[in-house]
């Protein structure tokens, strides 16, 4: 009985593995590589930089919080998980200028990248959603 489960199993390693060569998927399994080594070489110099930012803007005065706001825009513009951003805030700020800054921060963040999909990524997303009409269902 075991030999079966354990067969059965092997199976449906092989079979997985298998549609994780094929070339469709590739590019997600290079990509998901790449940031798995970015994440582990650069793992160890993000607390540096963020301590290096925080007294920066620590030291900018009021006009720190424009600076934040317009690093959190820039940064979450980059993929940039914007929860450390948020505590960052928090911890610079306070919790009600730190909402503050956070609110606009992301508010000018969605309009620099509605800006960027409106008016220079256009025909690319028109040329991807005619390619993929189940995508364009979504």
């Amino acid at each position: 009985m075991r030999n079966e489960k354990e067969t059965g199993i092997g199976d449906r390693v092989r079979r997985i593995l298998s549609r994780a060569y094929s070339r469709a998927s590739l590019p997600y399994l290079a990509v998901g590589l790449l940031l798995i080594v970015a994440v582990v070489s650069g793992g160890h110099e993000i607390a540096h930089h963020i301590n290096t930012i925080e007294a920066w803007i620590t030291r900018l005065g009021p006009w720190g919080a424009f600076a934040f706001i317009g690093l959190f825009a820039l940064a979450t513009s980059f993929l940039v998980p914007d929860t450390v951003l948020c505590i960052a805030a928090g911890a610079l700020f306070g919790f009600g200028w730190g909402v503050s800054a956070v609110l606009i921060g992301s508010l000018l963040a969605a309009t620099i990248q509605f800006a960027l999909a409106h008016k220079l990524l256009r025909s690319q997303i028109q040329r991807t959603l005619a390619a993929r009409p189940s995508l364009a269902a979504i």
